[in-house]
């Protein structure tokens, strides 16, 4: 299976700063503008299924759901 890394970011509004319910690929986060600043540090490799065609999870995704699983690419 395909993977891709995801990121959490923050909506950027003029009263508060939040964090997204859902996790977003660079490109899909960057597609935002200035509306968004992704967390550098949440970068989690999920399967590419996890993600929809704008480069965006469901929401309240669980990256943990989502992981590929190395130990059957591994063959372990």
């Amino acid at each position: 299976m395909s993977k891709i890394t995801v990121y959490q970011y923050v909506m950027l509004d003029p009263f508060q700063r939040r964090k997204a319910r859902r996790w977003g690929t660079r490109e899909g986060i960057e597609s935002l503008k200035q509306f968004a600043e992704i967390l550098e540090e949440t970068a989690t490799e999920v399967d590419a299924s996890a993600v929809d065609s704008l480069g965006f999870t469901q929401l309240d995704f669980d990256p943990r759901s989502a992981r590929p699983d190395t130990d059957r690419e591994s063959g372990a």
